[in-house]
Order: C-alpha cells, then structure tokens, then sequence
C-alpha cells in the first residue's frame, strides 16, 4: 500500500491531474481506476475540451470553465459543479446523479437522455437546454431558470421547482408526479399529455399554458393562475381549485358535473381559455 501511494505521489509530481486530463480521456481514466485521490480541477479551463466518457465522479469543478466541452455519456455523479460554466456542452447521456450544481450555467446545453437523479439545481441556469428525456427524479430546481428549454418526456416526478421560472418551456409528455411546483412560473409552457397527478401548482403561474390531455387527478392549484390555460375539464373534480384565477366558463363548470368533452387535437391549438370553452361547450 505504501509503495503504491508513493508511486501516485511521484506521478502527481511529474503530471497535474489536469495534465493528464488534456493529455488524454484514457489516460485520465486508467488513473482515477488506481488513484486514491479526488482531484480538485476548480477554476480549471476546459473550454472546448474533448471529455466524452471521462470519469469525473466526485471532482471539484466549481467556477471551472467547461463551455462547448464534450461530456456526453461522462461520469460527472457527485461532482461538486458550483457556479461552474457549461453554455453549450454537450452531456448527452452524461451521469450527473447527486452531483451539486447550484448556480451552474447550463443554458443551451444539450442534456439529453442525462441522468441528474437527486441532483442539485438550485438557481442553475437551464436556458433554451435540452432536457428530452432526462431523468430528474427527486432533483433540486427551486428558483432555476428554464425558460425556453426542452423538457419533454422528462422525469420530474418528486423534483422540487419551488419558485422556477419554466417560462415557454416545452414539456409534452413530460412526468411531474407529486412534483412541487409552488410558485414557480409556467406561463406559455407546453405541458400537454403530462402527468401532473398529486403536483403541487399552490400560488403558481400557468397564465396561457397548455395542459391539453394532462393528467391533473389531485393536483393542487390553490391560488394558482390559470387564466388563458388550455385544459381538459374531465380531471377537475378531483384537483384542488381554491382560490384559483379561473375564468367565468371554468368556473361554473367545476361547480357543476364533469363535462363530457370531444377529444382535443394533438397539438396545442393557442386559443384563449374562453375562445375555448365558447367553442367547446356554447352549444
């Protein structure tokens, strides 16, 4: 063992571990495999760098400079990523699992298919990033900004957006099962054909959304904003509208039995809530 830690020590004297990291993604590799060591790589400039698969679980990357770099399909799992600079890298199918990444910059990035599993987002910057089928079971967004990103078919069920901005975001078919979504800001978002069943909305913004074919069985929109939404109102029964901002037609009908409406088409078509209802149900 000694021996073992005295040749390490010697090749960390001839070699920085980010020496070794621009040399090569092998060569790094093969010294994480026998290395006892969890490299600190913060303030490192990687700008552009080649990463694909790299193991980098567990090492210190805050305030590095990681922007148009290639992490697809790297082992970034408990890497600590505070502050750290990722516009435009591409970590496809990267694993970021527990990492910790609050104010991180990720905006145009390209995420997809990622697991960030228990990951921390706090007030990271997801701007127009893509998130096609990432799997964000139980990670932290509270007060991120996504605004314009690509969330479909994304796993957001138990993840905690509390006070996110998800403005104009696209999240068809997206899961946010028992997610919390306290005042967060939805409004224009896309989230037609999503789970949203037991979802906290308490106090959100859903102004001018689509949630055409959502399931919202049991959700909570206490004191949410739902004027000029797009929805179905075959799942009101069962969700929570106290003091919800709901126009006069919604309205009367949540007072009332379910209506029976005819099937919606599949895309959104963007009309007013009550161009909507009038259309629907004048008749």
């Amino acid at each position: 063992m000694t021996a073992s830690i005295g040749a390490e020590a010697n090749l960390m004297s001839d070699h920085h571990p980010l020496d070794l990291l621009h040399q090569s993604v092998d060569a790094w590799n093969q010294w994480r495999q026998t290395s006892m060591m969890i490299p600190d790589l913060s303030s490192a400039n990687l700008k552009g760098a080649y990463l694909r698969r790299a193991n980098l679980s567990g090492v210190n990357l805050s305030g590095a400079d990681l922007s148009s770099a290639d992490l697809s399909e790297a082992d970034l799992s408990e890497a600590i990523l505070v502050e750290t600079n990722l516009t435009g890298a591409n970590l496809r199918q990267a694993n970021l699992r527990e990492a910790y990444l609050p104010s991180a910059n990720l905006s145009e990035s390209s995420l997809c298919e990622a697991v960030l599993t228990d990951a921390i987002l706090i007030e990271a910057r997801l701007r127009k990033t893509n998130l096609r089928k990432a799997n964000l079971h139980q990670a932290n967004l509270s007060r991120a900004d996504l605004i314009g990103s690509l969330l479909s078919e994304a796993v957001l069920s138990n993840a905690d957006l509390e006070e996110a901005l998800v403005i104009g975001a696209t999240l068809i078919e997206a899961n946010l099962k028992q997610a919390i979504l306290t005042k967060a800001n939805f409004s224009l978002a896309d989230l037609s054909r999503t789970d949203l069943s037991n979802t906290d909305f308490s106090f959100a913004d859903l102004s001018g959304a689509c949630l055409v074919d959502a399931s919202i069985h049991h959700a909570n929109f206490f004191r949410a904003n739902l004027s000029g939404t797009e929805l179905d109102p075959t799942d009101l029964e069962t969700a929570n509208l106290d003091n919800t901002n709901l126009p006069e037609p919604l309205a009367k009908l949540t007072s009332s039995p379910a209506v029976q409406t005819s099937t919606p088409e599949e895309e959104c078509v963007w009309l007013t809530l009550e161009e909507f209802w009038n259309a629907e149900f004048k008749n």
